[in-house]
């Protein structure tokens, strides 16, 4: 039988590793923000989440629902820590000059599409704040409480159904 801290270990690389993976696909092959790709390259990494956080708590024998639910926090912890340190690393050096300006532009053409009539001081007002969070500490701050935030609520429902399904002994 592993430890607990083992377990989160795995796990959280398990979920952490995924998630660069979707992303260096992601920028690799130049995906824009569809539909389809939102799916798969939002989707994805939280199905995968949830699957790390399952099968961590599932695989730590633990019965007791706050064990259980700090081994999942501590799953989502060390894979949200991976990404950021990530995203801030491909931010820094591996992205192109202008990626995040470049995202950030695609996202406001998004917007002028799905609300024709906005008023260009609206548009300015969402692009300076935009620009504000553009910083590679703001990124890091917004990926680890993104992630940390979503993992927390799987951790606690993956609890909540392991120790439902112990308890009957399903």
């Amino acid at each position: 039988m592993m430890n607990s801290k083992k377990i989160m270990l795995i796990f959280g690389l398990i979920s952490g590793g995924i998630s660069i993976i979707l992303h260096f696909i992601q920028y690799y092959f130049n995906f824009q923000i569809s539909v389809i790709e939102r799916i798969i390259f939002v989707v994805l990494p939280v199905f995968f989440t949830i699957f790390a956080v399952f099968f961590g708590i599932y695989f730590s024998k633990k019965t007791e629902f706050s064990q259980m639910l700090k081994i999942g926090l501590g799953i989502s912890l060390i894979g949200a820590i991976i990404t950021a340190v990530y995203y801030v690393l491909f931010l820094k050096y591996g992205a192109p000059a202008g990626y995040l300006e470049h995202s950030m532009e695609m996202q406001l053409a998004q917007i002028q599409q799905q609300q024709p009539d906005i008023s260009s001081e609206e548009l300015s007002q969402i692009k300076m704040q935009m620009k504000e969070s553009q910083t590679l500490m703001m990124q890091f701050n917004m990926t680890l409480i993104k992630n940390v935030f979503f993992g927390f609520f799987i951790s606690l429902g993956s609890s909540a159904i392991l120790k439902i399904i112990k308890k009957n002994k399903l």
